[in-house]
């Protein structure tokens, strides 16, 4: 019965095509500013990472009641990702327990070297633990 009086009543096109039209019209707008937002999004930094000189060492033997400061130079070289050095890097060389830091600035050729005084005790564990900031301000 319904099927019937719809087959003859246009009333539901009327305005159609232009409806779908500015719908359609619409839609592009919004996605053409989303896709153009993206677009325009900075690019993420490049990886870099750093490479020491040396991967370990070892302290001096101390006198038993004398404790000495032990000075160490580590050579950082902080690289791209296609192995060139990085101008500018702000290297930062911390203790593990985060109580004490050297730091430096890389030259042309992505190289510093970081002056580190070490202060042994009986049975510490000397690691470094490295931050690498690219372009220094």
């Amino acid at each position: 019965m319904l099927l019937k009086k719809l087959e003859g009543s246009e009333a539901g096109t009327i305005g159609l095509p232009i409806r779908i039209t500015v719908l359609s019209i619409i839609g592009f707008v919004g996605f053409y500013t989303i896709l153009s937002a993206l677009g325009s999004a900075p690019a993420p930094p490049e990886p870099i990472y750093a490479t020491a000189d040396i991967s370990e060492f070892s302290l001096p033997s101390q006198e038993p009641g004398k404790e000495a400061e032990t000075n160490l130079s580590l050579l950082v070289k902080v690289l791209d990702r296609n192995n060139c050095g990085i101008e500018n890097a702000n290297v930062v060389a911390w203790s593990p327990d985060r109580k004490k830091a050297c730091s430096g600035i890389t030259d042309l050729k992505g190289n510093v070297t970081i002056k580190v005084t070490i202060q042994p005790t009986q049975n510490q564990l000397i690691d470094i633990d490295f931050d690498i900031t690219d372009k220094c301000d």
